[in-house]
């Protein structure tokens, strides 16, 4: 409000598109519907993308979830302005989110896929380092619907590779410009049947994703994948690993007490037999957890 306040006329439209969005995002969609009402079509092909796609939100959070999804078809077939390819990506992330809401998981896995496919080029489009960094941290959320979606609809190899390249990328965008990587490191990441060749009759692999609602976890052996979504928030998983710390960093009694629940909430639900030799593949606050105490 303030920013539209004191715009010139050629930014106007530019903030009137970005109120819309705080609006929906603060819940206020009655607001944002009369704002969105008022707004003429824009000269500038990204910014009247950019204004469709504000309104195919607005239809999601109306709970129109039908209106939402053809909104956002629309859009996929976007070809005009240089953020055509950026357009179509968010566009497709708009589809799965409004068939989830339809009920319709295995679309909406397949609508989060076709939108991971152009992460990479849009990343590509943009010069400086870090608003790449900034972008791919609004990207994750596209992998980490893709990783719940297929999750849901029980393809735990799927959700596994999403997983993979979702780190993969996150560590390549950590070290880019400090460490020589080549073409071929740049490329890829395990996939999952030349891990699976890798390991022994007793080894496992425990690999972890945080999610914003919950903990997914798959248990890799050299013939299956089991997976299994543990109810943990990020944000509580985020407070658990820091209270376990603090304990021990600071020497308190109930730092085993600690340990047992991790243990208990982390570690017993995923069934391992005794005697197996385990890998453990942390994420988000899972990093900070010594797995060995």
């Amino acid at each position: 409000d303030m920013a539209l306040a004191n715009s010139s006329p050629r930014y106007t439209p530019l903030v009137q598109a970005s109120l819309a969005n705080a609006l929906i995002e603060s819940g206020n969609t009655q607001r944002a519907r009369q704002l969105l009402g008022t707004l003429a079509q824009p000269k500038d092909a990204s910014l009247a993308a950019q204004l469709e796609r504000s309104k195919a939100r607005l239809l999601l959070a109306e709970n129109k979830p039908d209106e939402a999804r053809d909104a956002y078809l629309k859009l996929t077939t976007y070809k005009a302005g240089a953020d055509a390819q950026y357009t179509r990506m968010w566009a497709w992330d708009g589809v799965a989110r409004s068939q989830s809401a339809l009920g319709q998981k295995q679309a909406a896995a397949e609508a989060s896929t076709r939108a991971l496919q152009d992460v990479d080029a849009v990343r590509a489009k943009f010069r400086s380092e870090e608003f790449k960094m900034g972008l791919f941290s609004d990207l994750q959320s596209i992998f980490d619907r893709a990783i719940s979606l297929y999750s849901d609809v029980g393809n735990a190899g799927q959700a596994l590779e999403v997983s993979e390249r979702s780190r993969s990328r996150a560590l390549l965008d950590a070290v880019r410009g400090r460490a020589a990587l080549g073409r071929t490191e740049a490329a890829g990441s395990a996939d999952l049947a030349s891990l699976q060749r890798a390991l022994r009759s007793d080894e496992r692999v425990v690999q972890f994703h945080s999610l914003p609602d919950r903990l997914q976890v798959w248990v890799v052996s050299p013939g299956e994948v089991k997976s299994q979504s543990i109810p943990i928030k990020r944000d509580e998983l985020v407070e658990l690993v820091e209270t376990f710390r603090n304990s021990v960093v600071r020497g308190r009694r109930n730092a085993i007490a600690n340990a047992d629940k991790l243990g208990a909430g982390l570690i017993a639900p995923l069934g391992l037999a005794p005697g197996q030799r385990v890998v453990f593949v942390p994420h988000g606050p899972l990093h900070y957890l010594p797995f060995q105490a």
